[in-house]
């Protein structure tokens, strides 16, 4: 097979831009979780859930979250 073939470029590059979408979706859905607070919603809702009290700390949940979304930010 040459190069330069017409409609080889999806198959070279077709699983690195289907990687690089998944890698954007995660983030996406990170940073949009942490920023409107989803993820704290989610957890009273499971602690509603299950009847228990919250924990006195629970944003210590989220530290190591909130940490990747902004080292991932800062990377892009």
């Amino acid at each position: 097979m040459r190069f330069g073939e017409e409609g080889q470029g999806f198959v070279e590059y077709g699983w690195t831009i289907i990687l690089i979408g998944i890698l954007v979706m995660v983030i996406v859905i990170v940073l949009g979780g942490t920023i409107l607070g989803l993820w704290e919603q989610a957890w009273e809702a499971l602690q509603d859930a299950f009847g228990r009290e919250p924990e006195p700390e629970p944003e210590t949940v989220f530290l190591p979250i909130r940490y990747a979304a902004l080292r991932l930010g800062l990377l892009l």
